[in-house]
């Protein structure tokens, strides 16, 4: 990990463009999560409601970025 002193060329376009990655990322991820649990791989209910609790949390703060 680096830091950049500001003023640094691209600066701003650049931790958008990771941002968005990042985001984008996260959203496969919930998505995924939210697939298994489905999917019937787990038969315990508690763990399913988590996992979907969980991806909606992601979801709901890659919304608020």
């Amino acid at each position: 990990m680096s830091l950049l002193v500001t003023g640094t060329p691209r600066r701003e376009e650049n931790f958008e463009d990771r941002a968005h990655n990042f985001a984008a990322h996260a959203d496969k991820l919930a998505s995924t999560a939210r697939t298994i649990a489905q999917s019937g791989g787990c038969n315990d209910r508690r763990t399913v409601e988590g996992i979907h609790s969980a991806a909606q949390q992601v979801a709901m703060r890659i919304i608020t970025m």
